[in-house]
């Protein structure tokens, strides 16, 4: 996640809180019980993108009989680890206090897990991106052989507490931000690359344990063409107008029940779709940089 971008998501974040929930209705509902079998409990787990889009789905769930509960944090990845500013580099100046997120957010999902019991796990944030973090004492850098191999251990922890009492974990895969926007935020170039990076990691990780994660691509509805990403994906449907990252009004709410019958399908899809060639020192976990060229941009 560049620096751009954390400036973009602290511009979002005021945006979002001083805009007015507007929530559109569901173009001819969904009758209860039209899910996967035995999904009643759906938990949240993600930064501000997350946060943003659980009002959205929880109204959208409720027509379906599923309770939707979060422990999504504003400025909070899913992983631990604490995120260190890259050396020479100013501090972003942000209003969120994203050191405390390495213990914040883990206790957070281990007591959301235990009181709700979920049946099914959204993992949706953007800052398992940030560049550099110290993961068991060691720094270590996102995009990296080695730091991927690192960050790929941290998933499997966070996994490891969203998973602990049955639930299926399905990655969703943020693409690059929408534009234009509001807040006249641009797509930048590394958080383009940044995002698709994060991608192929999840998707080699849940191609390895497909008994607990799945992954489906969002992309498909937020970014159909690719990128660059539009701001609008249909006649006024405008999902994340505000900044391109975050989520609010009508296009919100159509967004949540385009997710809900992707994730609640009786087999989710595990494709990305929108990702372009995923660079090769994002190749899979545990095999040599080169172990797919067809991978690698």
């Amino acid at each position: 996640m560049s620096w751009g971008a954390l400036r973009g998501l602290a511009a979002g974040l005021i945006a979002i809180a001083a805009t007015p929930l507007v929530l559109a209705e569901a173009a001819g509902g969904h009758a209860g019980g039209e899910h996967a079998a035995g999904v009643r409990r759906i938990l949240v787990a993600g930064d501000s993108a997350a946060h943003s889009l659980i009002p959205y789905l929880r109204e959208a769930a409720a027509a379906r009989g599923i309770e939707v509960h979060s422990a999504a944090i504003e400025g909070c990845g899913v992983i631990e680890g604490d995120l260190v500013v890259p050396p020479g580099s100013p501090a972003p100046e942000l209003f969120i206090d994203y050191t405390v997120c390495p213990r914040t957010a883990p206790r957070l999902q281990i007591e959301k897990v235990a009181e709700h019991d979920p049946d099914l796990v959204l993992w949706m944030s953007g800052w398992e991106t940030w560049p550099f973090r110290r993961l068991d004492g060691q720094m270590v850098e996102f995009g990296t052989f080695n730091g991927n191999l690192a960050l790929a251990g941290a998933i499997d922890r966070a996994v490891g507490r969203l998973s602990a009492g049955g639930a299926r974990v399905v990655f969703l895969p943020l693409p690059p931000n929408a534009y234009p926007n509001v807040y006249d935020n641009p797509p930048e170039a590394e958080d383009e690359v940044g995002k698709r990076r994060l991608a192929g990691l999840m998707d080699d990780y849940a191609g390895r344990h497909a008994g607990v994660t799945t992954v489906v691509d969002v992309a498909d509805l937020l970014c159909p063409d690719g990128p660059p990403c539009p701001d609008q994906v249909g006649p006024g449907v405008r999902p994340r107008h505000i900044d391109g990252y975050h989520f609010g009004g009508p296009g919100a709410a159509w967004f949540a029940e385009e997710l809900l019958d992707l994730v609640l399908a009786p087999a989710p899809i595990h494709a990305l779709t929108l990702s372009l060639p995923v660079p090769c020192a994002n190749a899979g976990v545990g095999d040599p940089p080169a172990r797919d060229p067809s991978r690698c941009a």
